[in-house]
């Protein structure tokens, strides 16, 4: 507001300065027909040695202007480029911030997923030292179980060999995984270096911006000068017009037309300044909301690429959480199934590829509640054995993962020969 108000008064300085030479030139130019005493000769004198021409001072104050604009101008653009610089470095921290959020989900998810896998290894040993257990009590069983122990301890060797694969896979997923995070690692050690690099160009924009502003203000000082010059000058010029207001008395009639000249003028240059202002307040304006149309269009794009690889980061490590939990979720009825066949006994011969459906109700801690065997192919006393052999192996072998404890678990019992 000041600086409109600033650039009103110049202009009404300005317009003063024109009407006051165009009195003198006025004055000037009626000297000759104008009849004065001899000895009022020495009076006018003064007037017939002024050397400022309306030319020169139209073209002085023109000259003025235009330097103002220029430097107008240039305030401008630099205040410009600052807001630009300043808008920039906002939007690079906050990019910075939001990657270091995500890296910091991700590096959360990994440990966990390390964790799991540590308790999953703890387990398989356990099982497995328990595995070895069972393995030297039934070595010391009767010798009449000879074969049927050979074959159990072929199956345990299996079963020991799938889990030595099964652990081979998770250390080489676990490899994997640390090699995902080495190089998530480069790709942030390079994001800082980027962002100190465009913390640098920063700096030097704005010591440019500086340089900028110390060379506005010495052209400032200059012109402060110049307009210290101007208005000296005008004082001069109205001294010698209060030396020719005898002469103006003669001239009223000449002076009323010029005066209403003036008032017209001046109704006219309040016009178009006025006008002037609206459209530059105008063109500002547009060029403010298509500015920020603009970097909210940026925004939006940036805030949807974001959406999407989250988006997908998410879809991933559901589908790798989903594949883990199928995989334990048939170690886990491995598990209680083999249990139910090491404890279950054979009430008769061996039948031919014997089996039942089996759906065992538990509760958490793995304690059996209830058993139902349904689409046997074997007789009622096969039935009852394996009835019996569920809830011999109570409590049942805990779930991998809590999110896998269900209570009703359906698996399907088919006992070795």
């Amino acid at each position: 507001m000041f600086r409109h108000l600033f650039l009103n008064f110049r202009s009404f300085v300005y317009s003063l300065l024109v009407h006051v030479a165009a009195v003198l030139l006025l004055i000037i130019s009626f000297e000759g027909s104008v009849y004065t005493p001899r000895s009022a000769a020495p009076a006018i004198e003064p007037i017939k040695a002024q050397a400022i021409s309306e030319r020169e001072v139209m073209a002085q104050i023109e000259r003025i202007k235009q330097q103002e604009v220029a430097k107008e101008e240039e305030k401008k653009a630099s205040e410009e480029q600052l807001a630009a610089m300043r808008a920039e470095a906002e939007r690079l921290e906050k990019k910075r911030a939001a990657e270091d959020k995500r890296l910091a989900e991700l590096r959360t998810q990994r440990e966990r997923e390390a964790k799991e896998a540590e308790i999953k290894q703890a387990a398989d040993a356990k099982r497995q030292a328990e595995l070895a257990a069972k393995r030297e009590a039934e070595a010391k069983a009767a010798e009449a179980a000879k074969l049927k122990e050979a074959q159990q301890l072929a199956e345990l060797k299996r079963q020991q060999e799938e889990l030595r694969a099964q652990q081979k896979t998770e250390a080489e997923r676990l490899a994997e995984l640390k090699k995902t995070q080495l190089t998530e690692a480069e790709r942030l050690a390079e994001l800082k270096k980027t962002q100190a690099s465009e913390a640098e160009k920063l700096a030097a924009l704005q010591a440019q911006q500086a340089e900028k502003n110390e060379r506005l203000k010495a052209t400032e000082a200059v012109e402060e000068r110049r307009r210290s010059e101007l208005e000296k000058l005008e004082e001069q010029r109205r001294a010698r017009a209060e030396e020719l207001a005898a002469l103006e008395a003669e001239k009223k009639a000449e002076a009323e037309r010029l005066t209403q000249a003036r008032a017209e003028k001046e109704r006219l240059e309040k016009e178009r300044a006025a006008e002037a202002k609206r459209v530059a307040e105008l063109k500002a304006r547009r060029e403010e909301e298509e500015r920020k149309r603009q970097v909210a269009d940026q925004r939006k794009q940036l805030e949807l690429a974001l959406e999407d690889e989250l988006a997908a980061e998410r879809q991933r490590l559901k589908s790798a959480r989903e594949r883990q939990l199928d995989s334990l979720r048939m170690q886990y009825v491995a598990a209680i199934r083999d249990k139910v066949e090491r404890v279950w006994t054979n009430p008769g011969k061996p039948g031919a590829d014997l089996q039942c459906s089996v759906l065992v109700t538990q509760i958490p801690g793995g304690e059996v509640v209830d058993v139902r065997v349904s689409e046997c192919n074997g007789d009622s006393v096969f039935q009852r054995s394996v009835e019996s052999a569920v809830r011999k192996a109570s409590p049942l072998p805990a779930a991998p993962d809590p999110e896998l404890f269900e209570r009703q678990i359906q698996f399907v019992f088919k006992p070795k020969n």
